[in-house]
C-alpha cells in the first residue's frame, strides 16, 4: 500500500512530467512525441536493469551467462506471465 505508492512515487513523476499525454486536448498533437518518449523511457529501464544485473553478478561473482540466462530472463518473463494471469481471470483468454 502506502510503500509501495512512496517508493514507486518518483518514478511515476518523473515519467508524468516528460510523457505528454495524448488523450487529452491539450496534448492530442503530441502523439508522436509520446510515443518517442516511451521509448527512450523504455530503453533506459532497460539499460539499467542490465547494468544492475551484470552489477550484481559481478558483486556475486556469478557469470555473465548465467545472469543473463536466469535473472534477465526472468525479468522479462514474469511480467509477460502475470498479465497472461490477469486476461485469463478476467475470462479473456484462449
Amino acid at each position: 500500500g502506502k510503500v509501495m505508492w512512496a517508493v514507486s512515487f518518483p518514478l511515476a513523476l518523473t515519467l508524468w512530467a516528460t510523457i505528454p499525454d495524448c488523450r487529452r486536448d491539450v496534448f492530442k498533437n503530441y502523439y508522436f512525441v509520446t510515443f518517442l518518449m516511451c521509448v527512450f523511457w523504455i530503453g533506459f529501464m532497460s539499460y539499467f536493469m542490465v547494468w544492475m544485473a551484470t552489477e550484481l553478478g559481478i558483486t556475486a561473482e556469478i557469470p555473465a551467462p548465467v545472469m543473463g540466462l536466469t535473472l534477465l530472463a526472468a525479468g522479462t518473463s514474469i511480467p509477460d506471465c502475470l498479465s497472461s494471469i490477469a486476461v485469463a481471470r478476467k475470462g479473456h483468454g484462449d
